[in-house]
């Protein structure tokens, strides 16, 4: 159940995370798990497997039709 790395080019890398590290609809652990305790980096995308997006019970619509 560890993360690991898909790719590296130059400064930038590429980390996979296991779908059944989540709890199913938990976004702020994603958020933790993903983004926690980031010192001096930048996040710049992240991408959510549909199984993960399948089971968040979130909004049914974007930000556009709020």
């Amino acid at each position: 159940m560890a993360a690991r790395v898909i790719s590296v080019q130059g400064s930038e890398v590429e980390i996979a995370f296991p779908d059944d590290l989540f709890e199913p609809g938990n976004v702020p652990q994603y958020l933790s798990v993903v983004a926690g305790n980031l010192k001096k980096v930048r996040l710049q995308d992240v991408i959510f497997p549909q199984s993960i997006i399948r089971a968040h019970k979130g909004p049914r619509f974007g930000i556009e039709d709020a």
